[in-house]
């Protein structure tokens, strides 16, 4: 048990203990297990630590100093980070034993992934990857239920790559995971922030904070070797630009390394010419949008860093279709003369602009919008994504995302009162710069797409590849992209 901490400012009270595993929830714990009292915004599992015990554990970490009966105690100043420093040693630091690439920023992190992790793959090196979509590796495919998760599912993840014969992965680092240092037993090979929006005010509660979050990655988590990738166009994301480091950006005079020499773009993807230290990079893409633009560019810059070949980045790169939930087209076979229908998991103001604004310049009739705002989530942004969405579409239906223990009546009036701000107003779907109001999802999805015609596109904003809306605290199975095709086929039928 002391070696698991060895190196580490805890005090240990009691016997040098074996330990069979680590848990830090108590239902989970089993004889021999360490278990972490971890405090968390809802509970503290200090509260817990009496029940662990019962249940056979052997050690336990914690905070303040409490009876921890037969078990031996290990008192630390900081038990999330004592936690995943813990579980590097007991997983024999498998991050060690990858090519890691690390992503942090408010929007792009999933594309970014997939990206990144054909490139890789392109470049001979097996690669898995953890994320908002799950963890994938050769013929694994599974739900985390995190964007990051917790240090020691993330330390097992991990292992489990290296036993399996994975040599990389790519991971998302979410702000939520970097404060609580849930990564750090995580060290990686290359560190990328894609840019930085408002988002997660109500834990972070300001930007500034939030920024500070995110920066951590390139702070504490890049091997002594590590490499950052930063994306210069985005002014706050630019100041981390340090010697040794890819900066990546779509202009020419940005001084960055990696920037877009030439783009054209249409419905079937975009074709790009970018300049690198090593030449020009030519490649296709069947990605859509100016934003996917700057994904594609922080796939390069990484790709430059981890010395993959220009051809395997271009290679890499043409591989990756829509990402799952990300401008992901709802089609029906036959359905050529029915409006175009995608889902997009923008749930920002900053990302839901971004997506209106590429599906503009590929849609040649009208542009619609179904979107709604989480509750009990950073509140501040409803607002923000109304006048977005009054800005860029020409008429949209605001209905419930995942409004869990809000009423979803205030969530809406929020979004609303951005809207009209912005000069939206309500009325049908002849109105330009009209907006309707309708609380039931299935129901909104249905109105959007009805009242679309040929040539027209709908976009389905704010889940995007998620199967579930949380209403109260109950999770219900629902899928955009399957109410969408129910619509188009029956659309289709008729």
């Amino acid at each position: 048990m002391q070696e698991l901490f060895k190196g580490q400012e805890v005090t240990i009270d009691g016997a040098d203990v074996p330990v069979t595993g680590l848990a830090y929830d108590s239902r989970e714990v089993t004889p021999g297990v360490l278990f972490a009292a971890l405090v968390g915004v809802e509970s503290d599992g200090h509260g817990y630590i009496a029940r662990a015990v019962e249940g056979g554990a052997t050690c336990v970490l914690c905070e303040r100093d409490v009876d921890t009966g037969s078990a031996t105690r290990v008192l630390s100043g900081d038990a999330r980070r004592s936690l995943a420093l813990a579980a590097r040693v007991f997983f024999d630091n498998p991050s060690a034993k990858l090519r890691s690439v690390g992503i942090t920023g408010t929007n792009g992190k999933t594309t970014c992934a997939h990206l990144i992790a054909e490139v890789m793959r392109a470049g001979g090196l097996s690669s898995g990857i953890i994320g908002t979509l799950g963890v994938q590796y050769n013929e694994v495919s599974r739900e985390t239920g995190f964007t990051t998760p917790e240090s020691v599912e993330l330390l097992r993840l991990l292992q489990e790559m290296v036993d399996a014969g994975v040599a990389g992965v790519v991971m998302e680092v979410s702000s939520h995971a970097l404060s609580q240092r849930r990564v750090a037993g995580v060290e990686f090979d290359v560190g990328v922030f894609t840019n930085l929006t408002q988002d997660h005010l109500d834990y972070h509660e300001s930007l500034d904070a939030y920024f500070e979050a995110k920066a951590l990655l390139f702070r504490r988590n890049l091997k002594e070797s590590g490499v950052g990738v930063v994306n210069l166009d985005d002014p706050r994301v630019a100041t981390l630009m340090a010697p040794g480091m890819v900066g990546f950006s779509t202009r020419a005079d940005s001084g960055a390394a990696v920037w877009l020499k030439d783009e054209r773009h249409n419905a079937e993807g975009m074709m790009l010419q970018i300049e690198t230290p090593r030449g020009v990079c030519a490649l296709r893409s069947s990605l859509v949008g100016d934003f996917n633009v700057e994904n594609i560019l922080a796939a390069v810059a990484t790709g430059v860093a981890l010395d993959v070949s220009l051809d395997q980045i271009a290679a890499g790169v043409g591989r990756v279709p829509a990402v799952p939930g990300r401008l992901e087209r709802v089609s029906v076979e036959g359905g050529a003369s029915l409006p175009l229908v995608l889902v997009d998991y923008a749930h920002t103001p900053d990302a839901l602009e971004k997506a209106l604004k590429a599906l503009r310049g590929i849609t040649k009739g009208r542009l619609i919008c179904v979107f709604g705002c989480g509750g009990d989530r950073d509140a501040s942004k409803r607002g923000p994504m109304g006048a977005a969405c009054a800005a860029h579409a020409d008429w949209s239906v605001v209905t419930s995302d995942n409004p869990r223990t809000e009423d979803p009546e205030t969530i809406a009036a929020a979004v609303v009162e951005g809207l009209e701000v912005a000069g939206a107003r309500r009325g049908s779907v002849a109105l330009q710069g009209g907006y309707e109001v309708e609380l039931e999802r299935e129901r909104a999805i249905e109105l959007a797409i009805e009242s679309a015609g040929e040539g027209d596109c709908v976009l389905i904003a704010g889940k995007g590849h998620e199967q579930y809306q949380i209403i109260g605290k109950e999770k219900r199975w629902f899928d955009d992209r399957e109410q969408g095709y129910e619509v188009l086929k029956s659309l289709n039928e008729g």
